[in-house]
């Protein structure tokens, strides 16, 4: 059964991005790439982002593998509306974090934090590091928003968190941040391979 799958994984991956194929046959191989788990199938959906056929755009589309309006599908995902695929929205904010309202990321950071606290154990860091981008976009525009969550993320933290959190943290500079900082670095000793993360 598992040389079939990979078999099935196989044939379907190469149809996807085979540009001699019909645009509807490409679409439907997408659709049935897009059951697999996020990290299967990333790697296709990254190289068909520049296809130029309209049928496989629109299935990247419903994936939330492309948009056409990266700030409204932002204040959409603001509103509730997040991807399922952390990835996706973690692309979003890379294009489109520098010209959303602080609003909307603020309230993002919000919907993200409770996807966290209710999604899957293996997506927890995904949407962690979708928080920590959103923090690192918000400090870059120098928005002080959303100092208190990244405060108590660092004074909460069980695991070291990503690079962007610190990095948010250095940018905005607040004073008030150091003695979360010093809870985090006091955690840390009890954390597995947490020495990068306290130095």
């Amino acid at each position: 059964p598992l040389a079939q799958g990979t078999t099935v994984l196989d044939r379907l991956t190469s149809i996807a991005v085979d540009r001699s194929q019909p645009g509807q046959l490409r679409a439907l191989a997408i659709e049935a790439l897009a059951t697999l788990p996020t990290r299967t199938i990333r790697p296709v959906l990254d190289r068909l982002k520049d296809d130029s056929s309209p049928d496989v755009r629109a299935a990247l589309l419903r994936q939330g593998a492309v948009t056409e309006d990266p700030v409204a599908d932002l204040e959409e995902a603001s509103d509730g509306w997040l991807p399922r695929d952390p990835h996706a929205l973690l692309q979003l904010v890379a294009r489109a974090a520098d010209s959303a309202p602080l609003s909307t990321l603020h309230r993002l950071i919000e919907r993200v934090r409770s996807k966290e606290s209710e999604g899957r154990k293996n997506q927890r860091k995904d949407w962690l590091a979708v928080r920590g981008a959103l923090h690192l976009a918000l400090a870059q525009r120098g928005s002080r928003v959303a100092l208190y969550d990244l405060r108590e993320s660092l004074e909460r933290a069980e695991e070291p968190l990503p690079a962007d959190f610190l990095q948010a943290l250095t940018l905005i500079g607040d004073p008030a941040s150091l003695e979360p900082v010093a809870a985090a670095f006091v955690q840390a000793a009890a954390m597995p391979d947490a020495e990068a993360w306290r130095r």
